[in-house]
């Protein structure tokens, strides 16, 4: 090989020097600096992803603090259960329930006739954030030019799927 090299012009040998460091340094560079920064840039996606993620799982977490404090302030429902209780409710929001039916599990169904929606959501709004009770079914229909509304709406227990 030194025979070889010998034989060499120093042109050739400059030659072939340069091509021997060139190819070092593009070795260098496909083999280590490229695949280092492809890791650094996926290292940082995933840290951008993980941020995310940890935000969502503080978001949630916050909101079931929430849920779990309100729940824990909430009033029992009275003797009656839903019915008595949703019927008090109405009667000290001013509305004026027509007429009921009792459902399965504890459900019942209220009609109102000529009542303004403003006072509905909010009878139907305290009701849940007391007493846990919830709307299964709701139909509000305007009953006439006045912004007056006929409801059904059927409440069911708290505990009632």
């Amino acid at each position: 090989m030194m025979r070889w090299w010998t034989e060499r012009t120093p042109r050739e040998r400059l030659m072939l020097c340069t091509g021997a460091a060139l190819l070092v340094v593009i070795g260098l560079y496909q083999g280590a600096l490229k695949p280092l920064w492809a890791f650094r840039l996926a290292a940082l996606q995933s840290h951008a992803a993980a941020l995310a993620y940890l935000d969502d799982v503080e978001s949630s977490a916050r909101v079931t603090r929430a849920l779990k404090t309100a729940g824990q302030n909430r009033v029992a429902l009275l003797d009656g259960g839903v019915r008595a209780t949703a019927a008090v409710a109405a009667q000290d929001a001013g509305l004026a329930i027509t007429r009921l039916q009792p459902l399965s599990n504890g459900a019942v169904d209220f009609w109102l006739e000529d009542a303004a929606a403003p006072q509905i959501f909010s009878w139907l709004s305290a009701l849940n954030e007391r007493h846990g009770i919830v709307v299964i079914k709701a139909d509000l229909r305007r009953n006439g030019p006045d912004g007056m509304v006929r409801v059904n709406v059927a409440l069911s227990p708290p505990d009632s799927p």
